[in-house]
This record gives structure tokens, sequence and C-alpha cells, in this order.
């Protein structure tokens, strides 16, 4: 059988096919941009946050952790959350804000890997990556 485009599209992405489809409908809502960063954070396996051991600590993490919620919703939380770690120096010099904020490196590191790497496929397809529009997006005016 044929591949529709659609299928064709999904599958320039090494994601599941669920993520790039979502990658591809971000595109049509001009708002590629974060949704390449909630992919990357989705398709990596690990926790995103390091769970400590010792009880006093367990609360700390808590703590650390609420701040990245979002009323909104998890996917909002995650966009947060790799926001707040690239103005913590991301990539080059985040690992001080992972420690302070309970986060796990490795998994930001994956993060970063996986949504330069959809950037890139993005680009070499000229796909646009538009960031979106907050007051568009959730409504508020």
């Amino acid at each position: 059988g044929k591949m529709t485009k659609l299928g064709r599209d999904m599958a320039l992405f090494p994601l599941e096919p669920a993520l790039s489809r979502m990658v591809l409908a971000s595109i049509l809502h001009n708002c590629a941009d974060d949704m390449i960063t909630i992919v990357a954070v989705l398709a990596n396996d690990g926790n995103m946050f390091y769970r400590p051991t010792m009880e006093e600590e367990k609360k700390a993490a808590k703590a650390a952790q609420q701040r990245f919620y979002d009323p909104e919703g998890d996917y909002a939380g995650m966009l947060k959350l790799y926001r707040e770690w690239e103005k913590g120096g991301g990539i080059r010099r985040g690992l001080q804000w992972c420690k302070n904020n309970y986060v796990n490196s490795r998994s930001m590191s994956k993060a970063y890997d996986v949504r330069e790497q959809l950037r890139m496929i993005m680009d070499r397809y000229e796909m646009p990556v538009v960031e979106a529009n907050r007051q568009a997006l959730v409504g508020r005016a």
C-alpha cells in the first residue's frame, strides 16, 4: 500500500508516531517551537526529576519540583521546566541549576539533544518553527 503525505511526513522524525503527529499538528497551530520542546521531554524515557532518598531532602525536592507545576497542564509544566533550565544555564552551565532544583541533568541533556535534532529536521524540510502566542494559545486577552 501507499503511504499518505501525513505518513511520509511523520516518518521524517525519529519519534513514536503519536509524537511525530503532535509535531506536525503544531505547525498548523503556529506553536511548533513549543511543541518540539514538549516532545523532546516526552521522548525522554527517564524521569526529569531526581528523587532523593533521605527524608529531609525529599521535602526540599518536592517543594522545588512544585515550581514547575502549571495549571494549564503537564505539557505546559514541561515547557516551563525546560525554559527555566535554559535560563539556569542550559546545556553548558545548567548542572548546578539541576542540583538546586532536583532535576535530572542527564535527562535534560537528552531532551536538549532530541530538540536540536527535531529542529534540524524541520529546518531541512523548511517546516516553520514558530513560538506560540501565549494569549492566543490559552485564550487570555
